[in-house]
């Protein structure tokens, strides 16, 4: 198993869940007003100046997300990678190895979140969704298992 898998999970989840959450309540946010607007009458300068705003305070929003996540999630990356290292540890076959850490950072996320918040639950949270649903996806796509070539001599 590689250890490329596992940092790269933990990160990518961490990193891509924010960017995730927040275009998922501007797509919802869209859908629920019903309405769609245009920029027929608007200056190009004030369009600009607007997108540059909203882009600096959301990557600012983005590394509050980031920072709060990884300080709140100390013990569960801690778990994650004591399970990493048994299933390395037992030579566990890397699908059902692959299976096992994508099911702990996800209930390492609900639970997180649910002690952080006390309230919310999986379907009511917009974020929780997203970091769930980015470890599920980031988990099957990132690659468990090394290649091993064997040469065979003719």
């Amino acid at each position: 198993m590689r250890w490329s898998y596992l940092v790269g999970h933990i990160l990518t989840t961490f990193i891509l869940s924010p960017f995730v959450a927040f275009l998922l309540k501007i797509i919802s946010n869209i859908l629920e007003s019903g309405g769609t607007t245009t920029f027929a009458d608007t200056d190009i300068n004030q369009v600009v100046g607007v997108g540059t705003m909203l882009g600096a305070l959301s990557i600012f929003g983005f590394f509050i997300y980031f920072y709060i996540a990884a300080i709140s999630s100390i013990i569960p990356i801690i778990i994650y990678i004591a399970v990493f290292f048994v299933l390395k540890l037992f030579r566990v076959d890397f699908r059902i190895a692959k299976g096992f850490l994508i099911t702990t950072i996800v209930s390492s996320v609900t639970i997180t979140f649910y002690l952080v918040t006390e309230e919310e639950t999986i379907i009511n949270n917009l974020l929780i969704q997203s970091y769930c649903g980015v470890a599920i996806v980031s988990g099957i796509f990132f690659k468990l298992k090394r290649f091993e070539y064997k040469l065979e001599s003719i």
